[in-house]
Parts: structure tokens; C-alpha cells; sequence
């Protein structure tokens, strides 16, 4: 496993599969997502693109692999929630 940290998102390598999660608002699209050779998901401000850079050996590699791509997903749908509902809390509170 490889990562790498940056100020705007982070970047990992696991079984074969490139993951990296980012702010959508700092992130310019390069020419390969603009005209679809590259595809990425968008949930609330972060964007997601996974590449797979080497086949995974097994089935149980791919399985696992989805798993923590699913389990990563969920933490970031649940980190904007809370993040959207701590700022409408606190507006409701000045107001």
C-alpha cells in the first residue's frame, strides 16, 4: 500500500487500484476526464477517481478492494453530512 497526502486530498494505491479523493472546487478537470477518457464521482465537495493501474490477482483482492472503496465512500458521504448539518445548526443558532 501507497499514499500520499496533499493540502486539497490524498491519493492511495491498494491491490492494484488508484484511489484519489479531493476537493471538487480545487480540482481542475485535466483533458482526459473533460472528454471521457477518465471518469470520476462527485459526493457533496469531494471528488472520487479510482484507476485500476494493475489487474488484481484474485477474486478475494477484488472483493476486498470494493469493500474499502464502499466503506470509504460511506465516510465521506457521512463527513459532508455532519459538516452541512454542523453549519446549519450553527446558522440556526444566529438567526
Amino acid at each position: 500500500m501507497q499514499c500520499y497526502f496533499w493540502k486539497y486530498g490524498f491519493w492511495f494505491y491498494l491491490f492494484g487500484w488508484n484511489v484519489q479523493i479531493s476537493l471538487k472546487t480545487k480540482h481542475i478537470p485535466l483533458f482526459s476526464e473533460r472528454y471521457g477518457y477518465k471518469k470520476a464521482r462527485y459526493f457533496g465537495p469531494f471528488r472520487i477517481e479510482t484507476s485500476k493501474s494493475i489487474k488484481p490477482r484474485t477474486n478475494l483482492q477484488l472483493a476486498i478492494l470494493r469493500a474499502i472503496c464502499g466503506a470509504v465512500a460511506v465516510i465521506v458521504a457521512l463527513l459532508a453530512y455532519t459538516v452541512i448539518m454542523f453549519n446549519f445548526v450553527r446558522w440556526i443558532a444566529e438567526s
